[in-house]
């Protein structure tokens, strides 16, 4: 597992975030070298994102233009250092993935794992069942995970009443869909909205992998760090605790999404 894909062809489902900020947080730990490429023409997510606490994670750009390059890059990768380096493709949206898959297939890069966000929207089924056949038909080994993105719950029955664009509702009259896609997805997980991903990318200017260490060590020695924010007088321990409770915020995020990483990684196939 090398390499992973997150695509959809619909705009607006979460992808930038799930590339840029969800999966590094799961994984930057485990590998030597991340690599995030993104859309160059119409994704600019990570263009003023900083990392102070890390120095593995990278952000790269693939040109349509100049795909054969950057997916030969990825290529190299997988025969050469796949145990040191993952390689995470953030696809865009509409032809852009259409494109990239395409290429994928076209440079043997076969049996890789598919993130496949997608929101409550009716519509988005539509898109999401054209997605997973894009993938199933350029790689017929693929591992599709799929993500109930921006849910208001975790709890299952909170979650089929809000995507009913998958699981129907009776009340509403709509049948149910998931049916349709079920054989060809290896595994659901469920991504709860929150508004954290905005605060540390538009705020901090940072990303969730980057910042996450920080809060993780400012919560384990809450006391030592409080006394010393005491120390420097009240505006500061007010404005430091403020901090402090945006990190106990993002530490239980990551806690929450940390199942996703056994979902993808699977079995190792």
């Amino acid at each position: 597992m090398a390499t992973l894909v997150v695509a959809n062809t619909k705009g607006g489902v979460g992808k930038s975030i799930i590339s840029t900020m969800v999966l590094p947080v799961l994984f930057v730990d485990e590998y030597k070298e991340v690599n995030v490429y993104e859309i160059d023409d119409n994704n600019k997510t990570s263009s003023n994102l900083k990392n102070k606490n890390i120095d593995n994670l990278n952000f790269k750009s693939i040109k349509i233009e100049d795909m054969e390059e950057d997916i030969d890059k990825v290529k190299l990768d997988e025969f050469t250092n796949a145990p040191d380096i993952l390689n995470i493709i953030d696809c865009g949206g509409g032809n852009d993935t259409i494109a990239i898959v395409k290429h994928l297939a076209k440079s043997d890069l076969y049996n890789l794992t598919y993130i496949v966000p997608t929101n409550e929207d009716l519509e988005q089924f539509t898109n999401l069942k054209d997605t997973i056949a894009l993938i199933k038909d350029n790689d017929a080994t693929a591992n599709i995970v799929l993500i109930l993105n921006r849910a208001k719950s975790l709890i299952k029955n909170d979650v089929q009443k809000q995507f009913i664009n998958l699981y129907g509702s009776n009340q509403y009259g709509i049948d149910e869909r998931f049916s349709e896609i079920e054989s060809d997805v290896n595994s659901t997980f469920v991504v709860k909205d929150s508004h954290l991903y905005g605060i540390v990318k538009n705020v901090y200017k940072r990303t969730l992998a980057d910042m996450y260490p920080e809060f993780k060590e400012l919560i384990d020695n809450s006391r030592e760090h409080q006394q010393k924010w005491a120390n420097e007088g009240k505006e500061y321990f007010m404005q430091m605790m403020k901090f402090y409770r945006v990190g106990k915020d993002v530490v239980e995020l990551v806690e929450e999404l940390k199942p996703l990483k056994k979902e993808i990684k699977g079995d190792e196939r």
